[in-house]
């Protein structure tokens, strides 16, 4: 699968022997500051990141991180994000540090140090359906 297959994706193209279909299948993984995100994909897809997001916990001195759906987020910096894309997108897996910077939080937006990253990417494949 070529990268620009993957821009192309979920669009239906016809393909010798029958017809070819990209399949997408979402994807989430997160981890704590100071650990490595592992992102994978089944064989025959490859990476696409969606997005990548800096999260505060709010777990005060716990010295843990607990992720939590309600939790304070930031957007990565575009340095980290092209350097994510050039490693991940259109490979099988890759890992990436996770990347600690300082993210609004709270009614007053006081900036804090992130202690968790959720990154959401997509699997994308090449499905081949044969002729009905």
């Amino acid at each position: 699968m070529t990268l620009a297959s993957i821009r192309s994706c979920p669009k239906i193209y016809t393909a010798s022997r029958g017809f070819s279909a990209c399949a997408l299948t979402e994807r989430v993984v997160e981890a704590c500051q100071g650990r490595v995100l592992l992102l994978a994909c089944p064989r025959g897809s490859v990476i696409r990141l969606k997005a990548i997001h800096l999260v505060d916990s709010r777990c005060f001195g716990s010295g843990n991180c607990c992720p939590r759906r309600d939790d304070c987020t930031g957007t990565a910096n575009t340095h980290y994000q092209r350097r994510a894309q050039l490693t991940c997108n259109g490979h099988t897996s890759c890992s990436l540090p996770t990347d600690r910077r300082r993210i609004p939080c709270g009614i007053a937006s006081f900036p804090v140090y992130n202690d968790y990253q959720r990154v959401t990417y997509w699997c994308i494949g090449e499905l081949s359906l044969q002729r009905v």
